[in-house]
């Protein structure tokens, strides 16, 4: 867990918190993980079904934690999530067509989503320290 984070900017939800953030590391480092394996091959092909599976049941997981502490939060921090969920969903739907078509176009855009995604993370962590 972050340690500047205070739960109770949550609604002292702090397992939910450390429950999401825990999520939202695993679920970036598995599509980074991803996306730099596939990039890797000499032929792009579709990522298998277990793994897609596994990808989009953590992706579940991370949009249910994020919409249990969203309530509670400032409008200030609304757009940082917003930014934050999109940069995720964006990230997930690239694998969906790079399953349609494998292209390393598609695992670009996961990394370029990714970045987005965790330079807004870091934004909200800056603004929620406060």
């Amino acid at each position: 867990m972050n340690p500047e984070i205070n739960p109770a900017i949550f609604g002292g939800k702090q397992e939910d918190v450390q429950l999401f953030f825990t999520n939202s590391s695993a679920l970036v480092e598995q599509l980074s993980t991803l996306s730099i394996q596939q990039l890797g091959q000499s032929a792009p092909a579709a990522v298998s079904t277990e793994t897609m599976t596994a990808i989009q049941n953590k992706h579940e997981s991370w949009l249910t934690g994020l919409n249990s502490l969203t309530p509670g939060l400032t409008t200030d921090v609304q757009p940082i999530i917003g930014g934050m969920e999109k940069s995720m969903n964006s990230a997930i739907t690239a694998i969906a067509e790079y399953n349609k078509n494998p292209d390393d176009v598609h695992m670009w855009s996961v990394q370029s989503d990714l970045m987005e995604y965790v330079l807004q993370q870091k934004k909200w962590l800056e603004a929620i320290k406060q």
